[in-house]
């Protein structure tokens, strides 16, 4: 499964609302087994990966950054994708 997170943030305007109904989400699929996933990032690549770690202990399994395909010519592919990386070793020295 896959949570939009942005689209429901945008289209209720309470993204305090849209943040717990995704913990609630990833807490009820972890129970029942099945891997959910979305789009996680942040405006920093420290923030980002403190927002992948906390969704990955949420349960979120499948996770890609908010970064366009344009970005890599600009910022480098190893650049963006740094955080999910620092978070993805976090999260597994956690387990």
């Amino acid at each position: 499964a896959f949570i939009g997170a942005f689209d429901a943030a945008t289209r209720c305007g309470d993204a305090a609302a849209v943040a717990d109904g995704v913990a609630a989400i990833c807490a009820d699929a972890r129970d029942a087994g099945v891997a959910v996933g979305g789009v996680v990032g942040g405006d920093t690549p420290a923030e980002a990966e403190a927002n992948i770690l906390k969704h990955m202990r949420l349960g979120m399994r499948c996770i890609a950054t908010p970064v366009l395909a344009s970005d890599f010519a600009l910022k480098g592919a190893l650049f963006v994708a740094a955080p999910f990386h620092a978070a993805a070793a976090a999260f597994a020295r956690e387990s």
